[in-house]
């Protein structure tokens, strides 16, 4: 499912009227149309249904309005708020309200206080109100009219629906600077906004139609830039597995992780990389835990590392991973010196794909010019806290725009960012973006993004690009979750019975298609 920003459904707007001359009043009067009969059908088509239609002034209103006139025609009982005295009414919205008066739909202004009694007692007593306050042109904080609004609408037990995006979310960071409305159902028009699937406004959407309208699907797809990622998506993209193979046509990944106090992280990924389905795994760790890691990480050919000066330490690994189809850097190796230069070593070293996470990556801040240099596929796997570390950036700040952060420093560093949270945004150089929005309270433990870095290595090892490994891994992480999650393990998942449940959660995710 393609997404798209505010500014790239402006440019998608104007070109449908300036390259295929579909004129704007077109767009609203299909629209409005549009949202007119998914309302009737939520209503059941029940007659007589009383709806209040909530308007502010830019086009969401104009939409809300269009819908408003289809919904009398329908003989069903429509009354308008426009959030505005009769004054303010901007000019190309005023055709729109007196078309309603002349058919005789009760139309009301907000030109004194005593409005609000009759605001909140017609709100009260409808079947349905639609919310087409604002959208996707919001920025700012909400006027002290909007706030209360949508305050009333919120406190009231009636069915709200919103149209295009919930009034009070940043169409394009998914922040909700004030307040929202609390939708029942978000109908939006032609593709869905980034906010539907960012925190918090996605907290705010309820249940999502997508409605189509009168624009040609060439001019959506040349500004599309962003995609959901769905169940077909991923299906398309698993690597496939011959009954014949072999563990090196299965893959060989090259790991380097784990020191004192953290071979937990080692562990993680190196199982998550195997249980993903790379036939081989060399890893590497250092020297002080290798006697620990190799009781637990029996299927992998373990060797130690020592703390001398990478050239020396690293001859065995360099040599490993430049014959593995994708190397692994950084789970639990720590953040010290010795870390910042078996980083720069390696960057200058390999030429095979290159996934990077945690103590990794306080090193690469050091090296972003040999990180735009590197000769193959270069992924990194931060949280907000290791991002924020990287571009100097406060994690809070990143939190309220993600995807351009991610976005920024993907297509400057030439690298394949996934941005991991709740939400998790993949990033390419050449601009596109991945989406996954799958938050599960489970995943909230220590361990998971070891997991993940781990999972996305396993698939490179089988063959995939670094882009579909990554959707594909991403997904999948949060669908093991969620597999455990139905069967009982929620609150108190480890990353462990994530790992090891990886080839039972592939196995359901691949036969739920057939």
């Amino acid at each position: 499912m393609k997404l798209v920003s505010a500014s790239q459904m402006q440019v998608i707007d104007k070109r449908a009227q300036t390259d295929y001359l579909i004129p704007l009043a077109a767009i609203f009067e299909q629209a409005g149309y549009k949202v007119a009969l998914e309302v009737k059908k939520i209503l059941q088509d029940k007659k007589g249904s009383k709806i209040s239609i909530v308007a502010g002034s830019g086009n969401n209103a104009i939409d809300s309005l269009v819908a408003a006139r289809y919904l009398h025609d329908w003989d069903l009982a429509v009354k308008v708020f426009v959030l505005s005295s009769i004054t303010e009414v901007k000019a190309d919205m005023q055709p729109y309200t007196a078309t309603l008066q002349e058919l005789g739909v009760e139309t009301v202004f907000f030109d004194d206080e005593h409005v609000w009694d009759r605001f909140s007692i017609s709100l009260r007593m409808s079947d349905i109100i639609v919310d087409g306050i604002l959208g996707t042109g919001f920025k700012d904080t909400l006027s002290e009219r909007y706030e209360k609004a949508i305050h009333i609408i919120n406190l009231l037990p009636v069915k709200t629906v919103s149209v295009d995006i919930p009034s009070g979310c940043h169409a394009d960071t998914g922040d909700v600077p004030t307040s929202a409305v609390k939708a029942d159902v978000t109908l939006c028009l032609c593709l869905p906004k980034y906010c539907l699937f960012l925190a918090p406004a996605n907290a705010y959407v309820g249940e999502l139609r997508v409605l189509e309208i009168n624009i040609p699907k060439k001019l959506l797809s040349m500004h599309a830039n962003a995609e959901l990622i769905t169940p077909e998506l991923v299906r398309s993209l698993l690597p496939e597995r011959s009954p014949h193979m072999h563990k090196y046509q299965a893959g060989k990944a090259s790991i380097l992780a784990g020191n004192s106090g953290m071979i937990g992280a080692c562990y993680l990924a190196a199982t998550a990389c195997m249980r993903i389905g790379a036939g081989i795994v060399d890893v590497f760790t250092m020297q002080a835990v290798y006697n620990a890691l190799a009781v637990k990480l029996t299927e992998s050919l373990l060797y130690p590392v020592s703390e001398a000066e990478p050239e020396v330490a690293l001859t065995k690994f360099i040599a490993s991973a430049n014959t593995a189809k994708s190397v692994l850097v950084g789970p639990g190796l720590g953040n010290n010196a010795c870390t910042k230069a078996f980083v720069a070593h390696i960057l200058s070293k390999l030429n095979v794909p290159l996934v990077l996470d945690a103590d990794a990556l306080s090193a690469l801040s050091n090296y972003q010019d040999m990180a735009r240099q590197y000769s193959s596929e270069l992924v990194i796997t931060p949280h907000t806290g290791e991002f924020s570390r990287l571009i100097n950036v406060k994690a809070s700040v990143i939190e309220t725009n993600k995807i351009e952060y991610a976005t920024n420093f993907a297509t400057a560093n030439k690298t394949i960012v996934v941005l991991k949270g709740s939400v998790t945004i993949i990033a390419l150089p050449d601009g596109e973006i991945f989406i996954n929005n799958a938050p599960l309270p489970g995943m909230a433990s220590a361990g998971m993004g070891d997991v993940l870095a781990g999972m996305i290595t396993g698939l490179i090892a089988q063959g995939l690009s670094a882009k579909a490994a990554c959707i594909v891994g991403v997904y999948l992480h949060t669908q093991t979750a969620r597999f455990l999650a139905e069967r009982g393990l929620a609150i108190g998942l480890l990353a462990s019975d994530l790992a090891q449940s990886i080839p039972l959660a592939l196995a359901d995710f691949t036969k739920s298609s057939h």
